[in-house]
């Protein structure tokens, strides 16, 4: 489905960054939008970036919150999941 410019005018103020989102940061915030909320979206997108600066790999994560919201898994949820696996699990991603 394409994602309305309304929509995504909703959701890029959420992604704060101290600079221009940067080519692959900007696809994963559309990516996030296409599936999940836009508080949802907004926060995974402020936790894939934060792994991204910190030199891991983003696209895992986006993956991740999709594969979450395509098995029906509340936001919190695929939040909380992501947030971990960031912090703690890179492995299992």
């Amino acid at each position: 489905p394409e994602m309305s410019s309304r929509r995504l005018r909703l959701l890029l103020p959420l992604v704060v960054a101290p600079t221009p989102l940067a080519p692959q940061q900007a696809a994963d915030a559309a990516r996030l939008a296409e599936r999940l909320d836009p508080g949802t979206a907004g926060a995974i997108a402020r936790v894939v970036d934060s792994a991204r600066q910190s030199g891991l790999p983003a696209t895992p994560l986006v993956n991740k919150a999709h594969e979450g919201a395509s098995k029906g898994a509340a936001s919190d949820r695929i939040f909380l999941e992501l947030a971990e696996a960031a912090l703690f699990d890179q492995d299992d991603i």
